[in-house]
């Protein structure tokens, strides 16, 4: 059989169309190397107007940005070799990164689920780091309120230090429906 490209039509149930569930089909889409199509379940005028939820609206029609448009704004800068990742044993989680030079960039979401997962980066010495040491991780945070909500930038959470060792660092997050961390390895 010839290795066609393989196409899905429509990805996302209303309630996983946010920022954590975004990265999730994400991740998903991006290991197999699968394109694929967001719902819009939007009809009526609502099918095109508000650019199937990614953007909210006033009555005055005037637009802005909701967090799954600020998520998705941030997944197409994302530059640089994709780096392998696994899915988490349940299939609830997952995570799409990218390297590029001596940065790493990490996105973490869950299919719609409160839980905690743990974020592991291996083979921190193709970064040019030693085989234990401190780590430098900024973390954003891609907030939600909603397809109607209004919000800006992903917020800079700070820096923080993670010691790691056999060039492994690993850290705990808790999740939420539909916020999502971003990490920066420096």
């Amino acid at each position: 059989m010839p290795d066609l490209p393989i196409d899905i039509n429509e990805y996302a149930w209303p309630s996983e169309q946010n920022p954590a569930g975004t990265v999730f089909y994400i991740a998903q889409l991006e290991r197999y190397n699968l394109r694929g199509l967001r719902a819009n379940w939007g009809s009526g005028s609502g099918l095109h107007d508000t650019l199937a939820n990614l953007v909210g609206t006033t009555d005055k029609k005037t637009y802005y940005p909701n967090g799954e448009w600020q998520l998705y704004k941030y997944y197409a800068n994302m530059v640089g070799t994709r780096v392998a990742t696994t899915a988490s044993a349940d299939r609830k989680f997952d995570v799409f990164a990218t390297k590029s030079g001596d940065l790493v960039k990490v996105i973490a979401g869950t299919r719609s689920v409160k839980a905690a997962y743990d974020i592991s980066v291996t083979e921190l010495s193709s970064l040019g780091l030693p085989e234990s040491g401190a780590l430098n991780v900024r973390v954003y945070r891609f907030d939600w309120a909603g397809a109607n909500g209004k919000v800006g930038a992903p917020v800079d959470m700070g820096m923080r230090t993670f010691t790691y060792s056999g060039g492994k660092a690993s850290g705990t997050h808790y999740f939420t429906s539909s916020a999502v961390d971003m990490h920066v390895l420096t």
